[in-house]
């Protein structure tokens, strides 16, 4: 079976007229930081309020 796939796949990457692939990528990162004070941070048997955020949160 995964001879077939690869035959299939170089025969198609080998046919005439055929577009070349063009490889793509990119990348974000997003501000997740609180907005709103005081907050709980989970993690601990009691409540672990936070009064502002000391550093931006991002997201990737």
């Amino acid at each position: 079976m995964k001879r077939l796939l690869l035959c299939l796949l170089s025969l198609a990457a080998a046919l005439p007229g055929a577009e070349p692939t063009v490889f793509r990528a990119g990348a974000a990162a997003v501000d997740i930081t609180p907005k709103l004070f005081p907050l709980n941070m989970p993690g601990g048997h009691s409540a672990n309020m936070a009064s502002s955020a000391h550093d931006p949160l991002h997201s990737t």
